[in-house]
């Protein structure tokens, strides 16, 4: 399914992501991995790092290349990882830009809110494709605070929301009902011009997605907290981050100075929601303050603990109530509080202690 889902998003430039199982009594067992920039800044640098179940496997990165007026940003999300035989697993795809005219350098779409642009992205990615549920998210805005606005170019006025959601989909996939959850952070622009010397005025609208989430199953199997236990062990390279803050911030002078006014917006939006991935996940990684760190772990629904192995800390789902550290590396989420290791993996382990 998730191979399925790539090619038909990597068609359309989109981003999604994430699924999984857990085992006995509530447990689930990690290993981290790491989402390499192997191509952007002269060495491999990790883009970012997280959680997902240990018999998994990963493939791809981030990858560069020249994707036209409607991404100058030159990079975009090509990850993922899964079961061997792809019929279940999670990815990160790349992000979304669009149009309501046509003619310009993005796809042409017309989207009001988060919910008509994951319907839009599924009828286009997967051939019978329906939503049948949905719900906003809220806890996903407080990464994009500030992006919302008006500016105002003399008689021009150029305005910005956000919006957040999730829809469950449901597809055929080689005769096999499957199921999806889809994440989606958006921003919408606006741009509107009066009528002047005779010429009529202009509503023109699009817009731009985060890099987001597509968890996948077949029907019955998808399992939405175990998706979300993944999703939220998502953490930035740091050196990956300041390097590409400093790309974005050369792009965005070089917007200013040549662009014209239409492409100076697409390139904008499309550089304003990458740059909120770094900007949320350096909230997220405020975290030498207690109390910074504990308003980040309630945003996220996240415990850190103290890694007893390499140094640190390690930041788990707080849905489960005990996490272990095994010998082989990878991580162990219980609600059992009799667990151990030994006597059920054959694997000797730590218990990890909340940090203070």
């Amino acid at each position: 399914m998730v191979r399925a889902v790539t090619r038909a998003a990597l068609a359309l430039g989109l981003i999604l992501g994430l699924t999984g199982g857990a085992g006995a009594q509530g447990q689930l067992r990690m290993k981290p991995v790491d989402v390499i920039d192997a191509q952007g800044f002269g060495r491999p640098l990790v883009a970012f790092s997280l959680m997902v179940p240990h018999h998994w496997r990963e493939q791809g990165g981030v990858v560069w290349g020249n994707f036209g007026g409607c991404n100058r940003s030159g990079y975009n999300f090509d990850w993922r990882s899964g079961l061997p035989d792809d019929s279940e697993g999670v990815a990160i795809l790349p992000a979304l830009s669009w149009q309501s005219q046509p003619g310009g350098p993005c796809p042409q779409m017309q989207v009001s809110n988060a919910r008509d642009f994951l319907a839009t992205v599924a009828a286009q990615s997967i051939p019978g494709a329906q939503v049948i549920d949905y719900r906003q998210r809220p806890d996903l805005l407080t990464e994009m605070q500030g992006v919302a606005g008006r500016q105002d170019y003399g008689s021009m006025a150029y305005e910005t929301a956000v919006d957040a959601g999730e829809a469950l989909i449901a597809f055929q996939q080689d005769g096999r009902e499957m199921r999806a959850s889809v994440i989606a952070q958006i921003m919408m622009w606006r741009l509107t011009t009066p009528e002047m010397y005779g010429l009529p005025g202009q509503d023109i609208r699009g817009g731009a997605s985060n890099p987001g989430f597509v968890a996948a199953a077949p029907a019955g199997r998808l399992n939405l907290q175990v998706a979300e236990a993944i999703r939220k062990s998502i953490r930035p390279g740091p050196e990956w981050q300041r390097q590409i803050a400093q790309h974005h911030a050369v792009l965005s002078r070089q917007n200013t100075q040549h662009a014209s006014a239409m492409s100076r917006i697409n390139s904008q939006a499309s550089n304003e929601i990458m740059g909120i991935i770094n900007d949320g996940y350096q909230q997220r990684r405020a975290i030498e303050d207690r109390g910074q760190r504990e308003r980040v772990e309630a945003i996220r629904g996240v415990e850190t603990y103290n890694d007893a192995v390499n140094g640190g800390t390690v930041q788990l789902d707080n849905t489960y109530e005990h996490a272990w550290q095994l010998d082989d590396g990878t991580y162990l989420l219980t609600n059992d509080s009799l667990f151990n290791p030994g006597v059920e993996l054959g694997l000797d382990g730590q218990l990890l202690r909340v940090t203070p």
